[in-house]
């Protein structure tokens, strides 16, 4: 039998995916927005532009992003967990959103 804090952390992972998934997405419809507004000679300058920006934007939320989401700290933002290791970002999915147990009624 699945608890209620079990399901929590489950919805919350999928939730998590579900909105980079999203994210991934709307970086493709900035490259077409990009593309459709310069010379055809320049949209794979575009395509090549948006790629880097996004892999810029993965670093760079791998090194401070993670923390404040994930991090252990305070009752807004993280304040520990920057520049996570293989073991850290695997942890996860073990239990992120604690605050969700903490709502009265929702703990199994």
């Amino acid at each position: 039998m699945i608890k209620n804090h079990d399901l929590l952390i489950a919805v919350s992972t999928v939730w998590v995916v579900v909105t980079a998934v999203l994210v991934m997405f709307m970086q493709a419809g900035f490259a077409f927005l990009e593309a459709g507004l310069t010379r055809m000679k320049n949209a794979g300058h575009i395509a090549g532009k948006n790629v880097l920006i996004f892999g810029l934007c993965s670093l760079v939320y791998w090194m401070v992003g993670f923390g404040l989401a994930f991090g252990d700290g305070g009752w807004f933002s993280g304040n520990a967990g920057f520049f996570p290791s293989v073991n850290e970002m695997v942890a996860v999915g073990q239990k992120p959103y604690d605050w969700f147990a903490e709502i009265p009624g929702a703990a199994g």
